[in-house]
């Protein structure tokens, strides 16, 4: 793993390390080094004795085989050579953020020429040549994403109306919290079962079996006292409406490159239609301050997932084809994550 991770960083490509390993009759669970697992294993971070799950992180399940330095190191390396950053004098302004909606497989800057010597620029699936997926132009698909955003919180009253859906939605979701409600139940039975074997003891009735029970409730007491304790922490309840706004507002007011890193978290290209994920809220607040991040995650506009919602826009974009200039139209999801 070691050797990967070097090598990579020495500047050869991950298709060049897996047929070395391959030649050299290295294999990865009975399978031959396929590009794809180097892939995968330049992108795992437990590799550094960190694993992050449902939020929550620990550094003593895995023991460290890299350290964090270099692990950081290779993602800079990965992103410059995965999103087209590297192309000369040429800003993709979307470069690390779009994802094939049928493979999953990140969109990559590509140039090409048309048959009268016109470059042309594109983003496209970085697998697009295992399976039929849509390749968009450059400057179209910026063109759009600026479209859907101010079709979504363009103006006053839409970032209001926005902020007000975002607060709603969040309020509900604390006063659904089932998990939450789950542990304060079991808490109260908990110390109910306490005060049983308290009385118990008071009454004499002291053995091996009442000893080991009162301890295990008093362990699970404390267990669940900072099970709840770390939810109600990470409860929606710290977002205000004038902070969304003020952040929508902020990043209207920014360069095009810096609204789209405020306000867009994934984009998915699929062959109808195109999902953006935004944020109403980012790690960094206008004014410096860290603040949490309200984001929107990929889901099917078809779903009950009261956790999220949507909005679908229609945008147009003018397609300058040699023979007949035409407009292309797009239908956007815009889904935002409460």
């Amino acid at each position: 793993m070691k050797e990967i991770f070097r090598t990579y960083l020495s500047g050869r490509t991950m298709e060049q390390i897996a047929a070395d390993l391959r030649a050299r009759g290295i294999i990865n669970k009975d399978r031959p080094f396929k590009e794809n697992v180097i892939y995968t294993m330049l992108h795992n971070e437990k590799y550094t004795g960190i694993y992050r799950i449902h939020d929550q992180v620990y550094d003593n399940i895995f023991p460290p085989i890299i350290t964090q330095e270099i692990f950081e190191q290779t993602q800079k390396r990965l992103a410059l050579t995965a999103t087209g950053k590297h192309v000369p004098d040429v800003t993709y302004l979307l470069r690390g953020k779009i994802v094939c909606g049928h493979c999953g497989k990140r969109y990559v800057a590509w140039t090409g020429t048309d048959r009268y010597k016109h470059t042309r620029r594109y983003y496209r699936c970085d697998n697009g040549k295992a399976h039929s997926c849509k390749s968009i132009r450059k400057e179209i698909l910026e063109s759009v994403v600026v479209q859907a955003l101010k079709e979504t919180v363009g103006t006053k009253e839409k970032i209001e109306r926005l902020a007000d859906d975002v607060l709603k939605r969040r309020k509900q979701s604390a006063e659904q919290n089932t998990e939450l409600r789950l542990m304060e139940k079991e808490q109260a039975q908990t110390v109910k079962s306490l005060a049983g074997i308290m009385k118990a003891i008071e009454m004499g009735v002291v053995t091996e079996t009442t000893k080991s029970r009162l301890e295990e409730l008093e362990r699970r007491k404390r267990e669940l006292s900072e099970e709840i304790a770390i939810a109600k922490a990470n409860r929606p309840d710290d977002v205000t409406k004038e902070m969304i706004i003020q952040y929508i507002r902020y990043a209207f007011k920014q360069p095009q490159q810096l609204l789209f890193d405020l306000l867009i978290e994934k984009i998915t290209i699929f062959e109808d239609r195109i999902v953006l994920t935004i944020k109403t809220f980012g790690s960094t607040s206008p004014d410096g301050g860290k603040r949490k991040h309200i984001t929107a995650y990929v889901k099917n506009p078809d779903l009950n997932d009261r956790d999220s919602f949507y909005m679908s826009v229609i945008c147009r974009e003018p397609f300058d084809h040699a023979y007949k200039p035409t407009v292309l139209e797009f239908t956007v999801d815009v889904c935002i994550r409460v």
